[in-house]
């Protein structure tokens, strides 16, 4: 991504990309000034959740559900907020989300990968190696970003994530 940057040094998509591709390889502190540079609301929200910084996350998702209220309740950002929640300690908001969640399941799909992600915030290891197991199952395209996406690393210690990795067959 540096190279493509290079490149073409004007190329956002590239820049997004490329501060993406920081946040996953846990360069926090780089990715934290990338998606700053670009104004990524979303980028900055996880890396301050990967760097414990939950009221700054909260914050920063309040600023922006105010300008798009609608964006806000759809299941990215909740599954996303129920984690930060939860790891805040802060149990019954988060729990409140995956309701939210479970009640948008009745009207449409909602990738078992955004469970799995709202569930380790409130350290149900358990309950988020089902929704993944449910994710593999039904070949959730989000599963492609199992093994490297931060937001699980708190499962990877998880003998029964590391079967489902490998049954993924992702490099050990």
């Amino acid at each position: 991504m540096h190279y493509a940057d290079e490149l073409d040094p004007l190329n956002i998509a590239v820049k997004e990309t490329e501060a993406w591709v920081t946040y996953a390889s846990r360069q926090y502190d780089l990715a934290l000034k990338q998606f700053k540079s670009l104004g990524d609301d979303s980028g900055l929200i996880h890396v301050y959740r990967e760097k414990g910084m939950y009221p700054e996350a909260i914050a920063l998702n309040k600023r922006w559900a105010a300008t798009d209220p609608s964006q806000s309740r759809e299941q990215y950002p909740l599954a996303l907020m129920a984690s930060i929640y939860g790891l805040q300690g802060r149990k019954d908001e988060a729990e409140a989300l995956i309701k939210e969640l479970k009640e948008t399941v009745r009207h449409r799909y909602v990738s078992g990968f955004l469970f799995a992600e709202a569930y380790v915030g409130l350290g149900q290891r358990d309950q988020a190696i089902i929704w993944l197991e449910r994710a593999y199952e039904e070949h959730d395209e989000w599963m492609v970003f199992a093994n490297s996406y931060p937001g699980l690393d708190r499962l990877r210690s998880e003998p029964r994530f590391q079967v489902l990795m490998r049954r993924m067959n992702f490099p050990q």
